[in-house]
């Protein structure tokens, strides 16, 4: 039997089918028995449970559902008090339902994979069931190993800059193979809570449970093949053939242009899915149309803002250039690095002094990430600040990111 988990911290209804698609997928391609374990909370619905149930019924396998947010309560509040950033970013707490694992998998299983919703499985997973983990806690895809952009992403590198964990060592927690039996031993525990308490006192890190791993266990894990944690960076889709691997979309990888065969492959996965269904439809019209709106307030906004205000740049130096050009960024305003550490902490610190007098435009990869961090320092998108993206064109290499209506859907 093999034993595999999916933290699911479900708000809004909407992302059940992201672990039902990486289901489906696993279902498909693996012969051997399986048991899901899904570690969820008060927020899944009755009705996405049920279409959870008739998906292992289907093709005869089990499902079981743990409620983390009562069973372990006591433990996330702690974790919710050590780390108040779980309550606004984009990676919710249910990235942290991975860390609680070994409190509420029964204890005659000793070893699970787990995968983050956002995975699609293109191979049989009892491949990697047979790993030996070597007496290891776990085993993981480095990031260096899997990530084309590793060298030039600065959001890696609190920790390997603080001299923490090896850039050769900093491994992507999307896909584990885990020691239950290694990970319930006391002190193991207790080191992954001293990871939290380490990540509260930094507000520079960005991925909550991955960096309380790596500070803890970047020396100590098993690395994995990349195939196993194959990271769907559009860069990578305009010469790949769809291979035996296991996905992984990173959220914000996930598109509707099905141009993209990593973006086809997930739709065609999905639309076997009970989660495809007529109503799809409505919700993409409602989507777009909100958009439209949002899109034609903000340049209202921005023609009443800008007549008070000067302008001010927030980006990585690569951008530097095509922002001066594009923006016509006259010697007075100001660009900020992105690529620093503690960049966001600075552009607080910045916005606090000025933001009565500029509007901060921001070209970043993970601007919703940041827009949460300035939204919980009191600052407001479209009037403080902008993402930087809507006002180019797809002649100038920026298309619409559809993710945002996937995420919805």
């Amino acid at each position: 039997m093999i034993h595999i988990s999916y933290g699911l911290y479900d708000r809004d209804g909407h992302y059940s089918k992201f672990v039902g698609v990486s289901i489906m997928s696993m279902f498909e391609h693996t012969k051997e028995k399986i048991t899901v374990h899904i570690l969820t909370d008060d927020n899944l619905t009755e009705d996405n449970r049920k279409k959870f149930e008739t998906l292992a019924e289907k093709f005869d396998r089990k499902i079981i559902f743990y409620n983390v947010g009562k069973q372990c309560k006591d433990k996330l509040d702690d974790l919710q008090n050590k780390i108040p950033a779980l309550k606004t970013s984009r990676m919710s707490v249910g990235a942290m339902y991975r860390l609680l694992m070994v409190d509420v998998i029964p204890e005659n299983i000793d070893k699970i994979i787990y995968l983050d919703a956002d995975t699609l499985v293109n191979l049989d997973i009892n491949e990697l069931w047979q790993i030996d983990l070597q007496d290891k806690p776990f085993a993981a895809a480095p990031e260096i190993s899997i990530d084309s952009d590793f060298q030039k992403n600065t959001i890696y590198k609190p920790l390997i800059l603080s001299g923490k964990v090896k850039a050769e060592d900093y491994f992507n927690s999307g896909v584990l193979l885990m020691s239950l039996d290694c990970l319930r031993k006391p002190e193991i525990q207790a080191i992954i809570f001293e990871g939290a308490v380490y990540y509260s006192e930094h507000p520079e890190l960005n991925y909550f449970d991955q960096d309380i791993l790596n500070y803890r266990f970047a020396g100590n894990y098993l690395k994995l093949q990349p195939k196993f944690n194959f990271l769907t960076i559009p860069g990578k889709a305009a010469n790949h053939k769809i291979q035996p691997a296991i996905y992984h979309y990173c959220h914000i990888f996930l598109e509707f242009d099905t141009k993209n065969v990593f973006n086809r492959l997930w739709f065609e996965t999905f639309m076997r899915t009970d989660w495809y269904d007529i109503k799809i439809f409505g919700q993409i019209h409602n989507e777009l149309q909100d958009f439209y709106t949002q899109e034609q307030n903000l340049k209202i906004s921005m023609s009443m803002i800008l007549s008070g205000k000067r302008r001010s740049f927030f980006t990585v130096p690569q951008n530097f250039g095509e922002m001066a050009k594009h923006f016509m960024i006259g010697e007075k305003e100001k660009m900020f690095d992105a690529s620093h550490p503690a960049a966001t902490e600075l552009l607080i610190q910045e916005m606090k002094k000025n933001h009565k007098t500029e509007l901060y435009f921001l070209l970043v990869g993970n601007f919703g990430e940041i827009s949460r961090k300035l939204t919980a320092a009191g600052f407001r998108e479209g009037f403080d600040y902008v993402d930087a993206t809507l006002f180019f064109a797809e002649k100038h290499g920026r298309p619409v990111n559809t993710h945002f209506i996937v995420q919805r859907l």
